[in-house]
């Protein structure tokens, strides 16, 4: 008689739920809770109506306190012995028996979603928690799971939605701390400031925790092009932490940034103490030897340049996986499988990826086109890569084999879905409506051959530099992650090397389907050779691009600062200086590059 009772109260307030009326579905569930304690799904569904009117900290409690009434806690202890001897099956044969007798059961979504995130399918993985999380909304542990598995899923905006989402619930440092993570890998600079001002409360009497706040806050501003603000964040963060290298190289990244006396001697300390991590110490060196080259000329701070890549710590170098990669590449690729394509997409927006190796110039054609009315510039997206990652896990669903020996069997069908696949992912990079969108990714020349084959209408644009200007430009810079070949003089001779190999293919095999610009011609004629390469994007000449210094748009990268000025050429020949210094650069370069 009581379950009728109970299935007569959920009904009830379903329908006060429809209608809007959350208040009598609170009062009817605190009525029947309070003398029927044992009521797990009552507790459920007051959580949902307290999260649905807004009092999210109400509403965790009560699922917290809901555990205690878990009827199906015996289940869940037979998953994890389940788990604990690798039966998934069995696990998942349970926790689906649990959603039958309590739909919605958090603890089996939870099950199931894990054992999907094992099976290596992210997509499946949200999709469990999407269809129930309405139901369970205050649920701490399925929204970090769901945000969790949209990352994995390479699904940015619903990343960054699960993200605001867990941060509204359990608002804390560490939960504001991974979505301000998420804004900043995405570049949701307008909305990573005021989340970082959020932070800030939780960060009181911690200054590390302030240090890492104002540092972000003042790389974001440095991308609105706020220097002056930017600057004052940093040194802020400094202030806060003065053994902060991150910190101390964000302000020396600038590039035109003047130390003071007072900042160079403690940056002198910094890279003299012995008690620093060694990383640390590497990143505070290459500040040092930036402030020391705009102070002094590249020949006095070449010394400092390769002390801090000598100290930088390399675990692993990826050169042979890359060039093994290079030739997995030039095999799958053949001319008789890039034949097939998807369907040409009539509809804007065209994309327009930029590649090249790091520091050879793509930020400056990035910001020459995105001056053109016609062209939306965005950041260096992960799109790509996330399309070719959906792309393996589809094939081996379907074909049982990894996407380079499935790439001759992938119909226009599926490669058309491939394309709409990376249109619908850089969307959230996108903010207007143009023609043209620039997805300024330079090692996306990995995957020309995938651009080719699921984007027809895409135009690629490779930038060229001299090679030894670029293995200099390489070595002088600190990057955070991505590009670990650069701090050896011979590994960026051989990245290069095998970079041009790569190109060298490309061009064989798909002759006139890529732009090159030539990073010293273009300074030499800009006008002449930015007309060349609008009319190959196929847009009309427009003077603003000859003027892209004067464009107040988001710049993403290390170049930002230096594409806000006119053209210059001081940086060209600059390697000649200290031609004695880059013999292994240059020994270990092929001698066709030269």
């Amino acid at each position: 008689m009581q379950t009728e009772q109970l299935q007569h109260v959920l009904t009830h307030v379903e329908r006060y739920i429809d209608d809007g009326q959350h208040a009598h579905a609170i009062a009817l569930l605190n009525q029947t809770l309070k003398q029927i304690p044992l009521f797990y799904q009552g507790w459920l569904k007051l959580s949902q109506c307290l999260y649905q009117t807004q009092y999210f900290t109400q509403a965790r409690d009560i699922l917290q306190h809901a555990e205690q009434f878990d009827p199906l806690t015996t289940e869940f202890h037979q998953i994890q012995q389940a788990m604990g001897r690798n039966d998934y099956s069995e696990a998942a044969q349970i926790a689906h028996e649990m959603l039958r007798k309590c739909p919605h059961h958090p603890r089996a979504l939870f099950t199931l979603a894990h054992l999907a995130l094992l099976d290596n399918d992210p997509e499946r993985s949200a999709c469990i928690l999407a269809q129930h999380i309405q139901f369970v909304p205050a649920n701490v542990t399925l929204r970090q799971l769901m945000l969790d598995s949209y990352i994995q899923a390479d699904d940015y905006e619903n990343a960054l939605t699960s993200a605001e989402a867990l941060a509204g619930l359990n608002e804390c440092f560490e939960t504001l701390w991974r979505w301000i993570g998420l804004l900043l890998k995405y570049s949701q600079t307008d909305t990573l400031v005021e989340v970082c001002a959020r932070a800030t409360k939780f960060a009181e009497n911690e200054p590390l925790k302030q240090s890492q706040l104002a540092l972000i806050q003042g790389q974001a501003l440095r991308i609105m092009g706020q220097r002056d603000e930017s600057t004052k964040a940093l040194k802020a963060s400094l202030v806060a932490d003065p053994n902060n290298a991150d910190a101390w190289w964000a302000l020396a990244d600038m590039k035109n940034y003047h130390f003071s006396a007072d900042q160079l001697s403690a940056l002198q300390r910094f890279v003299n103490d012995p008690s620093r991590p060694t990383k640390a110490k590497s990143i505070a060196t290459f500040a040092l030897a930036k402030a020391t080259e705009l102070s002094s000329g590249i020949e006095a701070s070449f010394p400092l340049y390769v002390r801090a890549n000598q100290l930088f710590p390399l675990q692993n170098n990826h050169l042979q996986q890359m060039e093994n990669e290079f030739e997995q590449r030039k095999k799958a690729y053949t001319a008789a499988s890039l034949t097939p394509q998807a369907k040409p997409f009539s509809s804007k927006p065209c994309p327009i990826f930029v590649v090249g190796m790091p520091r050879a110039g793509s930020t400056l054609i990035e910001q020459i086109l995105a001056s053109h009315p016609d062209i939306e510039g965005t950041i260096e997206q992960p799109t790509l890569p996330a399309v070719e990652r959906a792309a393996q896990r589809m094939c081996q669903n379907k074909y049982q084999s990894d996407f380079f020996a499935a790439l001759p069997n992938l119909n226009q069908q599926e490669l058309t879905q491939l394309g709409q696949l990376y249109l619908n992912k850089s969307s959230v990079f996108r903010s207007k409506n143009s023609r043209y969108f620039i997805d300024k990714q330079p090692f996306n020349y990995r995957l020309i051959g995938l651009i080719h084959k699921i984007l027809p209408n895409a135009v690629i644009v490779d930038v060229r530099r001299h090679p030894m200007d670029c293995g200099l430009s390489l070595y002088k810079q600190f990057f955070h992650a991505g590009v670990d070949f650069s701090y050896k003089l011979s590994d960026i001779a051989k990245a290069m090397n095998a970079y041009d190999a790569l190109m060298k293919y490309w061009h064989t095999v798909l002759p006139n389907r890529i732009i090159t610009i030539q990073y010293e011609t273009l300074i030499a004629s800009p006008e002449q050779e930015i007309r060349r390469l609008l009319d190959k994007v196929g847009v009309c000449y427009d003077e603003r691009c000859l003027h892209f210094h004067q464009n107040p748009r988001k710049i993403h990268t290390a170049s930002s600062e230096q594409v806000r000025e006119p053209l210059y050429s001081k940086s060209v020949g600059l390697w000649q200086r200290v031609e004695s210094e880059l013999a292994e650069l240059q020994q270990n370069m092929c001698p066709s590059l030269l």
